[in-house]
Formats: C-alpha cells, sequence, structure tokens
C-alpha cells in the first residue's frame, strides 16, 4: 500500500496544489476587489455625496416713513427637498444696516426666526442679502 501511495501521490499533490494556487489567485482577487471597493466607498463617504442641494426662500416686510430708518422684518426657509443645511451671513447694498441676528443656520424643513434689518434714514432702495459660502444667496430688494 505503502507503493501504491507513493506511485499516487505525485500526481495527486500536483493536481491538488495547482488546484490550490488557482483557488489562492481567485481568493487574492476576491480580496483585493473587496478591498478596493471598501476604500472607494470610505473616500466618498469621507468627502460626503457631493455639493448640498438648497431650496431656500424668504417672506418679508418692510415699513419705513419719512426722515425715519426702515425697519425689514425677513424669514428665511430651506424646503424639506434641501439635502443640506442653509448656514448664512447677512449683508446689504448699503452701508449701516444693522441685523439681528446677523448669521444663522436653517436646517432642511425648517424657517428661521425672524431676522431684523435696521436700514439707516435716507437710504433707498437697498438690497438685504441672506448667503451662504457654497454661492447660494438671496436677495430682498426694497423701493421707497
Amino acid at each position: 500500500m505503502d507503493g501504491k501511495l507513493k506511485h499516487l501521490h505525485p500526481h495527486f499533490c500536483i493536481t491538488f496544489m495547482f488546484h490550490t494556487m488557482k483557488e489562492k489567485g481567485i481568493l487574492m482577487r476576491r480580496i483585493y476587489i473587496s478591498l478596493l471597493a471598501l476604500i472607494v466607498i470610505s473616500t466618498l463617504s469621507a468627502c460626503g455625496n457631493g455639493p448640498s442641494v438648497l431650496n431656500v426662500s424668504f417672506t418679508s416686510k418692510c415699513q419705513s416713513a419719512t426722515g425715519q430708518s426702515s425697519t425689514c422684518t425677513v424669514t428665511l426657509t430651506n424646503a424639506s427637498s434641501s439635502t443640506g443645511d442653509f448656514n448664512w451671513t447677512a449683508s446689504s447694498t448699503v452701508g449701516g444696516v444693522e441685523f439681528n441676528p446677523s448669521s444663522g443656520t436653517v436646517s432642511p424643513g425648517a424657517s428661521s426666526d425672524p431676522v431684523k434689518a435696521t436700514i439707516p434714514a435716507g437710504e433707498c432702495p437697498f438690497r438685504l442679502t441672506f448667503a451662504n459660502s457654497g454661492g447660494t444667496s438671496l436677495n430682498v430688494d426694497y423701493q421707497c
């Protein structure tokens, strides 16, 4: 029996090793592809899914009287279809405008607390702008 095993054994070992090497190659390719997919998914997750899509709007009410400062109240709304927060900062085309608050964040599906803008007397027309660093802005234009 020992002689028979020696006779069959070399063929068995070569065949077994061939299958093992082939299976090892397939296994290594699967591991490589899995690691590559993991790296790609991790990178995409770390970078986010691209820029946020913002669908923002506003309502406003401005009051003015001759010789007095104008007061505008603006409420910002970020639609529920938006994919990110609207982190805004207020500015104006005229100097001396006081905003309260002067910046804030509106999450998707939410509205801001009213933003009060006080515009100095005699400054008309004017534009109030609520913008984020990504280029999204809302302009409130007022004609006296």
